[in-house]
């Protein structure tokens, strides 16, 4: 099993491959030895089963029901009202109005409908034929509302945030991956420093064993076994401590780690990293693509993109806020007709006709001109901000891409350096078996080579985050 359950169902053998599904990928059967577990299988697992990686898709989904939210403005919709007095056996008065209105993306509302009125004391204004009073006609804004109105300034910020939705779940996802990711290689590291120290309490206590067998023998003095005890004990110290260290950061990726319905996974201990020595030292990107991808960033990347959407809402909202400017000036006609006989259409005349007009203007504007000058003072706050966010993005990408190129130099020429430790203790061993040497400086040759067994891996655990920091700055994870 490579995963241990948080929550322990009591049918857990019964449903035991279900809670495995996540690792399909690479588990073909269940084997008893440890299995590693990559970045790739940890990535696969976020993206799919992750509540913030879920949490992030259902924002693309919020914005495309924003967007259906603000069509529904330009829904046709069903209107009508009935009033009616009827007081001292008399009908004072009674009017019917309903009808149908379409709103239209140019501002112009389209209207039809039937009124019907009567009663004693009706205003005659409002008296219409017997059977009633078919109209048809428009309302058109011809000063404020003409080039935009509230309806279509609300659709169009609609129809972009829809849009920035997808940039902020990339952001969600490039943020998550790479605490995820640098997390994995925290927990590699660790594990990497177990086996160190692992193998070097077995080479320690082989040394006790030989140095015993040689004070028995009369060849070592008492003392070198007192000295190879000290060696053994404190490697397991450090053991400890190594495991310690091992245990928490396997807590810290086990809370990146989820399964189906929400069900969060813990790590055992037949789920193991990899070594570094398996690990391919290989750069997410050449050089030539990091200068072309740091270029690409206020185009490509998805917290600079968010600032173009952000400017191209509120280019909307300044549009709208200038329209504020113009006085208010509204036309409507409609066309009557009698409610008789089958062919209503054919009844209408030029003849017969309703229109009006309606104007307002603030006279000092002063509301409608300070609203456009804070629009354009969020515009330039919103333009700053992304300069240096930009600049920002830049910069990190050029300093990690300049760490890659100097880990890797380390890297290689640490490992010549590690190669000539190992030497060295082999060289200081054969001298101590011979006489020429004593254990204190053997036990020194085996130190200096763990400490840089643990430099050299210390290297590999920063050049693997800084890979990860690299497209974290590109806004490319999750590659």
């Amino acid at each position: 099993m490579i995963v241990r359950i948080v929550s322990i169902a009591k049918n857990m053998k019964k449903n035991l491959f279900y809670f495995l599904l996540f690792f399909a990928g690479f588990l073909s059967s269940f084997a008893q030895s440890p299995m590693v577990f990559t970045r790739d299988q940890m990535v696969r697992n976020i993206l799919e089963f992750h509540p913030v990686a879920q949490q992030a898709q259902l924002i693309t989904e919020a914005g495309a029901m924003n967007v259906r939210k603000a069509r529904g403005a330009f829904d046709p919709y069903l209107y009508g009202y009935l009033d009616e007095k009827q007081f001292d056996q008399k009908q004072y008065y009674q009017m019917l109005n309903t009808g149908l209105e379409i709103p239209t993306w140019f501002g112009i509302e389209v209207k039809a409908g039937l009124e019907r009125t009567g009663g004693v004391y009706l205003n005659p204004e409002n008296a219409t034929p017997d059977a009633g009073l078919w109209y048809a006609g428009v309302s058109v804004p011809i000063g404020q509302g003409l080039f935009i109105d509230e309806r279509r300034k609300t659709l169009r910020q609609a129809q972009i945030y829809s849009s920035a939705t997808e940039a902020e779940r990339q952001t969600i996802l490039n943020d998550l991956l790479y605490d995820a990711s640098v997390q994995y290689w925290e927990w590699v590291n660790a594990w990497n420093q177990v086996i160190v120290f692992t193998q070097a309490i077995e080479l320690a206590q082989i040394g006790l064993d030989a140095v015993k067998e040689s004070y028995f023998q009369g060849d070592k003095a008492a003392i070198d076994t007192v000295e190879a005890l000290i060696q053994l004990q404190t490697l397991e110290v450090s053991l400890n401590e190594a495991q310690i260290n091992y245990f928490n950061h396997t807590q810290g990726l086990s809370g990146y780690l989820w399964g189906k319905n929400n069900v969060p996974l813990d790590i055992t201990d037949e789920l193991v990293p990899p070594l570094f020595t398996d690990v391919p030292m290989i750069s997410p990107l050449n050089a030539d693509s990091v200068a072309m991808f740091i270029s690409q960033i206020p185009e490509q990347h998805p917290d600079v993109r968010i600032y173009d959407y952000k400017l191209a809402a509120l280019e909307v909202e300044k549009r709208w806020k200038k329209e504020q400017l113009k006085p208010a000036l509204d036309l409507k006609y409609q066309f009557l007709t009698e409610s008789t006989g089958a062919d209503v259409i054919n009844q209408f005349s030029t003849q017969n006709y309703k229109w009006g007009v309606s104007l307002s203007f603030p006279v000092f504007l002063r509301k409608a001109r300070a609203d456009l000058q804070l629009v354009n003072i969020y515009m330039q706050e919103t333009m700053l901000s992304q300069s240096e966010k930009t600049l920002l993005l830049k910069n990190k990408a050029e300093s990690y891409a300049n760490q890659i190129a100097n880990l890797r130099i380390q890297i290689e020429q640490f490992s010549r350096t590690l190669v000539n430790y190992e030497r060295m203790l082999e060289a200081e061993r054969q001298k101590f078996n011979i006489g020429e040497s004593n254990l204190f400086l053997v036990n020194s040759r085996q130190n200096k080579l763990i400490d840089a067994r643990l430099k050299w891996l210390d290297l590999n655990a920063k050049y693997q985050k800084s890979s990860v920091s690299l497209l974290w700055a590109l806004g490319m994870m999750p590659l």
